[in-house]
C-alpha cells in the first residue's frame, strides 16, 4: 500500500472504533481501537466493598495499566486498590469499570462543591486542605477562571480559593464578624455637631498613638468576637 493510500485509509477511519495498524512494511490491518488507550478516568459500574461505589468517577495511578492490580485510586486517594475485583484475576478491573473523562471527573467534583459549600458569596472564608486561610473575593472573579482544576496535582480551584486537594475537602469557615465604628453627635437649632473623641495608646516600643476612640473599641470587639484576642 502506498504512503497516498495509507493516509487516505486513515483519514477515512478517523472519528470510527477502528484503527490502522501500519507497523508492517508490507501490509495495513485495520482493526478496532483499545477502549482503554490512553485512559486517564474510569467509572465504576457495580458497587467494590468500600472503596469504590457504582456510578462514581475515579482517576487512574499515573503509570500504572488498566490490567493490572492497584491501578486505581480510592475514595479517600490513600491507595490504589480496587477491592473485591481483584478476585476476577489478570484485568478484572475492566470488568468492574468503563472508560470515563476528565471531564467528568471534575463535574463530579464540581457537584460535591455545591453539596458541601451551597452557594460561595463574597467574603466566605475557608481552610484549604493545605491549611491555608483563605477569603473568596469577588474581585478574583475579574483575574481567575470560575472553575480550574490541575490535573497532576488532583487540586480544584474556584477562582483563587483551593476546595479540593488529593482527596481531601476544604473547610468552610464561619463568615467573620464586622464591628463598624460609629461617632457621637447632637442638633440644634442651627448646627450639627460631631464629636470624634481621641484616645491614646501608649506602647514602649512603638511610642504613643492617638487614634479614633470609636474605632479603637470597634477593632477590639472585633477581634474578641472572631476569637482573635491573644
Amino acid at each position: 500500500m502506498t504512503n497516498e493510500n495509507l493516509e487516505r485509509l486513515k483519514k477515512l477511519l478517523e472519528g470510527t472504533e477502528f484503527d490502522v495498524d501500519d507497523s508492517d512494511s508490507v501490509h495495513a490491518l485495520v482493526k478496532s481501537k483499545d477502549p482503554w488507550e490512553g485512559v486517564e478516568f474510569v467509572e465504576c459500574i457495580t458497587d467494590q466493598s468500600n472503596n469504590f461505589r457504582k456510578g462514581k468517577v475515579y482517576r487512574l495511578v499515573p503509570g500504572k495499566n488498566i490490567k493490572c492490580p492497584n491501578c486505581i485510586y480510592t475514595e479517600d486517594k490513600k491507595s490504589g486498590i480496587y477491592g473485591t475485583a481483584s478476585t476476577l484475576g489478570l484485568g478484572g478491573t475492566m470488568l468492574c469499570f468503563n472508560p470515563s473523562t476528565e471531564e467528568a471527573y471534575v463535574n463530579q467534583l464540581k457537584d460535591k462543591a455545591f453539596e458541601l459549600y451551597g452557594d460561595i458569596q463574597d467574603l466566605d472564608r475557608f481552610e484549604e486542605p493545605t491549611s491555608n486561610i483563605d477569603t473568596h473575593r469577588a474581585v478574583d472573579n475579574l483575574v481567575n477562571p470560575e472553575w480550574d482544576y490541575i490535573k497532576n496535582q488532583d487540586e480544584l480551584f474556584l477562582y483563587s480559593i483551593l476546595l479540593y486537594k488529593g482527596g481531601k475537602w476544604a473547610k468552610k469557615l464561619p463568615k467573620r464578624i464586622e464591628v463598624v465604628s460609629s461617632c457621637c453627635s447632637f442638633e440644634n437649632d442651627k448646627n450639627n455637631y460631631v464629636f470624634n473623641y481621641k484616645c491614646k495608646i501608649v506602647n514602649a516600643d512603638n511610642g504613643e498613638d492617638a487614634r479614633n476612640l470609636g474605632e479603637f473599641i470597634s477593632d477590639q470587639l472585633e477581634k474578641y468576637l472572631n476569637d482573635e484576642v491573644d
